[in-house]
């Protein structure tokens, strides 16, 4: 598992000035973790969107509002360290 900060912001979101919230990306081919994490997301107050691969977190149009991705280093096709390259 990587965790990595996407947009070198330093908050999550800014609610005073309006701004979109920024999202938790997880990436993990198992549906467990997945859950967990996201319900450890929503009970720290943040926004967290899930992806069963890299390729669907690619292909979703999210990375623009990913603050964080958490991401599987072992999946099947590419993996979390291959998608935080592109």
């Amino acid at each position: 598992m990587i965790i990595t900060g996407l947009s070198g912001e330093d908050s999550i979101g800014n609610m005073a000035t309006g701004e979109k919230p920024k999202l938790v990306a997880i990436v993990d081919d198992d549906e467990l973790i997945r859950d967990a994490l996201g319900g450890l997301m929503k009970a720290a107050g943040l926004s967290a969107l899930a992806f069963a691969s890299a390729e669907e977190f690619l292909n979703s149009g999210e990375q623009q509002h990913t603050a964080c991705l958490i991401a599987d280093i072992r999946m099947p096709g590419m993996s979390g360290l291959d998608s935080n390259q592109d």
